[in-house]
């Protein structure tokens, strides 16, 4: 009997959606392996999509220390005036590509209702 051999066909992946899956597996404590999993892809592929986009000028995500203050407003640490100069502004980038400008003692509560209106929550 002649053995019945299958190739999976391969797939194409949009621009827009590789960077919405390399978005997932840059958020706090999620495992690439797992995300490529969901969608299908060997991890390894996932991990050179992000080197890639980390080469084609896309910046790479810093990520500053925030803390929340017992008032509930939100501040990066180390946040205030300097010898005259503006407080800095927390920015929040999200994976779909909104950005939101938190000003120093904006209220965690509002900011969290503004990040799930934004995500779709």
């Amino acid at each position: 009997m002649p053995e019945i051999v299958t190739v999976e066909r391969r797939r194409r992946w949009s621009d827009a959606d590789k960077q919405r899956i390399v978005a997932e597996t840059l958020q706090p404590g999620v495992s690439v392996s797992r995300v490529a999993r969901r969608y299908g892809l060997h991890a390894s592929q996932l991990f050179a999509w992000r080197k890639a986009m980390r080469g084609s000028g896309e910046p790479a995500p810093h990520f500053h220390p925030v803390v929340i203050a017992e008032d509930g407003a939100v501040g990066a640490v180390g946040a205030g005036p300097a010898s005259g100069a503006a407080s800095p502004t927390l920015v929040v980038r999200l994976a779909n590509g909104y950005r939101v400008a938190v000003p120093p003692g904006f209220d965690a509560g509002h900011l969290r209702q503004v990040l799930d209106l934004l995500e779709g929550r």
